[in-house]
């Protein structure tokens, strides 16, 4: 037994089988399935100018030609030139029997008088009908706009190239199956006998360009019949007497209809609509059904294989009202294989799963927002969007708001709540790890900013909704900071959102080698002052991790300079040097001191002079350490000319006098003792010597000495 596929639905038919057990189709007796043409009168190939009807009717131009007959454009004379369209039909009959030709009239007289009743809104009504010759024609209004197969893929008839279409947004396409839906409860119940289309498909569906409603055309198929071959098939081809391959229903390739035979062709017809896949290349087969959500479900039941399991016009339209009327409601298949069903349950699985949905929103999502809750414009949003970022989190961060405009902003938290580093000297580098959270809906975008005395690293984040990253925060002090309390905040600054912040806590003190400590500047110079020398040994001790130099180094900035001079240069005095750092460390206490010197005694009177040297007493009676220079007249000179002295400290000068140079002319003399070029104290040298003694102590200088 040979093995064949029906030429229909491609089903396996073995050679003793003459109906396909599939889809129905009668087979022919040979033993290879074919399909058998029908045999027919043509329809009558008609000119422009052409008059029909004793001149009531001129033809203007051919609409289109199809396996039920020729269209055409054409005027009316009897309505005043009123624009029609004329059908000119053809009859399935064998035109050599005059019993066929005769029941083919009659058949299409009866069937034209059915027509010419309805009325219904979205049926084109009948004019008229007549027939000239052998031919047979129906006059219908004339609905301009356009058939809904021009919006889909399709090859173009008259050049063979093919045309890009694209799917109908399915709010659309459901609202014009509600429509249909009335049209086919209309001609269901019609009287004394059902009506039915037979060729219900996107080209049979007209958008009336006034109005914008779905017109049904092309009623010449309707209430035709199928010859029955003499070999027991029926004609079959890609338009014929029972439709159009791939939307019609199973029964009518075996010569019956009802119907329902007009709900599974509306069914077949939404699916091409809402998926641009034409179940033409694939009859029986409607594989996107799923891509279509709630929609596709009620589809799939209008696609029965059996009659009896299908709708009703009525039953079928109250399932389209009902989704319509709830639409957004009903199912997105999520990549996890979830359902939501609406915009508000779709940002929320979003957000709950942010890796898959920012895939989503480059792959599927935007096509089945459209193609299953028909909102274009939401889809074009999320595809002008993701267009736009090449960050895909920052899109679907854009794309989410703009689903759900009432969506919180992130929420930034910190654990622990608070960073408190203690008690810390200046050189200190106290860290301390920080959690920051992401608390809230959507991505955050985070730019840290701490004040002066902290760090933070790192300072940018981006956290998706749940994330959390660890950062750390350094307590690293600056040259113009200073001791005590340090209070501030953490801020964590988010685009277009409130900031977030935590506070920073420390207590900066230095600390002696005793463990002592001072909490302020002024503590630290008070103590100095009157502790120089121990001071000064702090400064410089060997130990460097507790000297004050170590400690106090981040106040100062990296090498505190004394006349360009680094610090610790001054070997002999290093008291110097906490003179330096305590005028850096206390800039409007310490440094606006001015050095004060005193001196004993005041004048020295020559004419008392009895021996011939002088002891003057200096005191550093100031808080700053003084670098002293002594200028001496030149016939005087001392034990030094350059000193220091710390606060508090005294050193004694003993100068000594050259009498034998003393000047013959009017003696005028001053000691002058300076500080940095500064004259802090004159010593005048008084009194009067003769001119004859003067005269003496240039002859007798031995008395020098």
């Amino acid at each position: 037994m040979s093995q064949s596929f029906c030429p229909t639905c491609q089903s396996p038919i073995t050679s003793n089988e003459t109906i396909c057990p599939n889809c129905g189709l009668v087979m022919a007796s040979s033993s290879t399935v074919t399909a058998i043409a029908p045999v027919s009168s043509p329809a009558p190939i008609l000119q422009p100018g052409q008059q029909l009807a004793n001149g009531v009717y001129t033809i203007q131009n051919l609409l289109s030609k199809g396996g039920m007959g020729s269209i055409y454009l054409a005027t009316d004379r009897q309505a005043f030139d009123r624009v029609v369209v004329i059908k000119a039909m053809i009859d399935y009959f064998d035109p050599t029997d005059p019993q066929q030709v005769q029941d083919a009239q009659q058949r299409f007289l009866t069937e034209a008088q059915t027509l010419a009743t309805l009325r219904h809104p979205a049926i084109p009504q009948i004019y008229s009908y007549f027939q000239d010759g052998s031919h047979n024609y129906i006059v219908m209004e004339y609905i301009e706009g356009h058939d809904l197969e021009t919006g889909l893929t399709r090859t173009d008839p008259h050049t063979g190239v093919p045309i890009t279409g694209t799917a109908y947004p399915q709010n659309q396409v459901l609202q014009w199956g509600i429509a249909l839906c009335r049209v086919l409860e209309y001609l269901a119940n019609r009287n004394p006998h059902p009506v039915i289309h037979h060729d219900i498909k996107p080209a049979n569906l007209l958008l009336d360009s006034h109005s914008g409603d779905v017109r049904l055309v092309d009623f010449g198929t309707a209430k035709a019949r199928l010859l029955i071959q003499a070999g027991g098939g029926v004609g079959l081809q890609k338009t014929s007497v029972y439709g159009t391959q791939g939307y019609a229903a199973p029964e009518q390739y075996r010569g019956e209809s009802e119907p329902r035979s007009d709900i599974y062709a509306l069914a077949a017809t939404l699916y091409h609509l809402a998926t641009d896949d034409n179940p033409g290349d694939h009859p029986f087969s409607f594989p996107k059904l799923s891509d279509l959500g709630a929609f596709g479900d009620l589809l799939g039941g209008a696609l029965a294989h059996a009659v009896d399991h299908r709708p009703t016009a009525a039953t079928l339209r109250q399932q389209f009202k009902r989704l319509h009327d709830g639409i957004g409601q009903w199912s997105i298949i999520t990549p996890n294989s979830l359902t939501v069903g609406n915009l508000q349950e779709l940002v929320q699985w979003c957000l709950a799963h942010w890796d898959e949905a920012r895939t989503w929103l480059y792959a599927e999502l935007p096509q089945q927002i459209e193609m299953r809750w028909g909102d274009s414009q939401t889809a074009q949003t999320l595809r002008s969007t993701r267009d736009a970022q090449q960050n895909q989190d920052i899109a679907l961060n854009i794309a989410l708001r703009l689903l759900d405009p009432t969506l919180p902003p992130p929420q930034i938290a910190f654990y622990p709540s608070r960073a408190d580093f203690g008690v810390a000297v200046p050189s200190d580098t106290k860290t301390q790890q920080v959690m920051v959270i992401n608390q809230g809906p959507g991505y955050a975008e985070i730019q840290l900013v701490t004040p002066s005395w902290v760090t933070v690293t790192p300072q940018q984040l981006a956290l998706r909704p749940g994330a959390a990253t660890t950062v750390t925060v350094t307590l690293r002090l600056q040259a113009h900071h200073t001791l005590g309390t340090f209070n501030d905040v953490l801020t964590a600054q988010l685009q277009y959102h409130n900031a977030f912040r935590m506070p920073l806590t420390a207590q900066v003190v230095l600390r002696l080698p005793n463990g002592d400590e001072f909490s302020t500047i002024k503590e630290l110079v008070d103590w100095c002052e009157a502790n120089w020398n121990s001071a000064v040994q702090w400064l410089h001790q060997s130990d460097t991790s507790t000297s004050l130099h170590t400690q106090i180094k981040p106040f100062i900035a990296d090498t505190l300079t004394l006349n360009h001079r680094p610090l610790s240069i001054y070997k002999g005095n290093v008291g110097k040097d906490l003179d330096a750092v305590l005028a850096v460390i206390d800039p409007h206490g310490f440094r606006v001191t001015l050095p004060n010197l005193t001196v004993s005694p005041t004048t020295i009177d020559i004419r008392a002079l009895r021996r011939s040297s002088q002891t003057l007493v200096l005191k550093n009676t100031s808080r700053r350490h003084i670098s002293v220079e002594v200028e001496l007249p030149p016939w005087v000179s001392g034990d030094f000319m350059t000193t220091e002295l710390s606060p508090g400290e005294e050193r004694e000068l003993r100068i000594h006098f050259n009498r034998s140079k003393i000047p013959l002319e009017t003696l005028q003399a001053d000691i002058l003792i300076r500080h940095e070029s500064i004259d802090l104290i004159i010593v005048p040298i008084v009194g009067q010597i003769p001119l004859w003694q003067r005269l003496w102590f240039r002859t007798n200088s031995y008395f020098d000495g």
